[in-house]
């Protein structure tokens, strides 16, 4: 009986052992899984990190090669000892850069071309009867972010003698700045001819340099 009783206390505590060590061992294999799932998690983080970090390296290396050879090409262009228009520059109110500038505006300014129209066509020795057109800078202001020229729509009317009339248009197609003659209306006789236009020009929004940031998950 004794032995019987024995017995049945080896067998219990090896029973114990046995849960025991498959109690551990079940605990390594799930700590080791997790641990394996979280390191997997770390590496494919560090290698989206990684490649991430190689391609903006890479953009800056060629924007900044980019911008060099833009700074080199703009230097070339604006040291030119004749600009664009032919005539020879003799200070900064004439150097390409100047012209290019005055030729598209990079703002929406409506009363400057009207002022610009104005003393345009003042020169002329013609009688201005009408300069019209809508200001329409509260919605150009929020709708020109792409960049691209955008019209300015505007009207005139001049009254003078045919030839004078005729300089008009000429001095239009000689100006710096691109204008568009949509319609165009004479009438009178020689020495009183009527010039109706409804015409448009153009300025080009500057873009924005923006630098962005980019989460990596």
């Amino acid at each position: 009986m004794a032995q019987s009783s024995a017995k049945r206390e080896q067998i219990e505590k090896s029973m114990s052992r046995m849960v025991m060590a498959a109690a551990i061992a079940v605990f390594l294999l799930i700590f080791s899984l997790a641990s394996s799932h979280v390191l997997w998690d770390k590496l494919l983080f560090q290698n989206k990190l990684i490649n991430a970090d190689t391609i903006a390296r890479n953009q800056l290396q060629a924007d900044v090669s980019a911008a060099n050879q833009i700074t080199k090409s703009y230097e070339k262009f604006n040291v030119a000892q004749s600009n664009l228009l032919g005539s020879t520059v003799t200070g900064e109110d004439n150097d390409n850069a100047k012209i290019v500038l005055d030729s598209l505006p990079s703002t929406y300014d409506y009363p400057a071309l009207v002022t610009s129209l104005q003393a345009l066509l003042s020169n002329q020795g013609v009688t201005i009867d009408s300069i019209g057109g809508t200001d329409e800078s509260a919605t150009i202001g929020s709708s020109s972010s792409s960049g691209q020229p955008v019209a300015m729509p505007f009207t005139f009317s001049v009254d003078g003698p045919y030839q004078n009339v005729q300089n008009v248009v000429s001095t239009f197609e000689k100006s710096i700045r691109p204008f568009q003659f949509l319609t165009v209306n004479l009438s009178g006789n020689q020495s009183d001819v009527n010039l109706s236009v409804t015409a448009q020009t153009f300025f080009q929004p500057s873009k924005q340099f923006k630098i962005t940031t980019e989460t990596i998950q």
